[in-house]
């Protein structure tokens, strides 16, 4: 009965925590490697600025090589830590780092259809969690008994950061002319299979 709610997740993380976890706490949503790879995310984010400025073709040139290196080390540990990641949050979080990395790259050079395409891979994984397709329906959902094992706050959190996850991918497709990646935007009016909830028609309009 508890599958697939907050009260599960936390009665699974009782269950399954060793007892370094438990001593952390079992509240905590970050993990270390994530932490790690959102300060070297803003490092590199203000290293943009000062490369683009450099005068010498020649060493703004390695500067950008450095930097599009760095980028994909942090993209590829950042994806590993996804696969790993305990929680939704955590996946959320990891899903986030790896998108900005990537919109970052661009103003290095890199191609905005490519980024496009690998930004919506990461946005079909992300948008495929269950907990994810879950929180949306239960939060458009009128039958209030259904939502009764989970926690209103956690569940419009993790909306929310799934929500900045995805309009910070799509107003990067805007910028650049390109196609949106999560095409379907249904109002709540329009919102009617709940159960066939997928991520090709993830309700962004609805939940917004």
């Amino acid at each position: 009965m508890t599958k697939g709610t907050d009260l599960g997740d936390w009665v699974q993380n009782l269950i399954k925590a060793d007892m370094t976890k438990l001593q952390e706490g079992i509240s905590v949503l970050v993990s270390k490697e994530l932490l790690q790879a959102g300060d070297q995310l803003k490092a590199l984010l203000r290293s943009i600025p000062i490369i683009l400025e450099i005068k010498d073709d020649g060493e703004r040139k390695d500067e950008l090589a450095i930097f599009k290196q760095e980028a994909l080390t942090i993209k590829d540990h950042t994806q590993g830590t996804y696969c790993t990641g305990d929680t939704v949050e955590e996946k959320i979080r990891a899903v986030q780092i790896v998108i900005t990395t990537l919109i970052a790259t661009h103003a290095a050079g890199r191609n905005a259809e490519t980024l496009r395409d690998n930004m919506a891979a990461e946005i079909e994984k992300l948008l495929e969690l269950p907990r994810v397709l879950s929180d949306a329906r239960h939060q458009l959902c009128s039958n209030p008994s259904e939502r009764a094992l989970d926690f209103k706050g956690s569940r419009d959190e993790r909306i929310k950061a799934v929500l900045v996850v995805v309009l910070h991918a799509e107003a990067f497709c805007v910028t650049n002319k390109l196609p949106p990646i999560v095409p379907t935007t249904a109002s709540k009016g329009d919102f009617q299979e709940q159960q066939s909830l997928t991520a090709q028609n993830y309700p962004v309009k609805a939940l917004l």
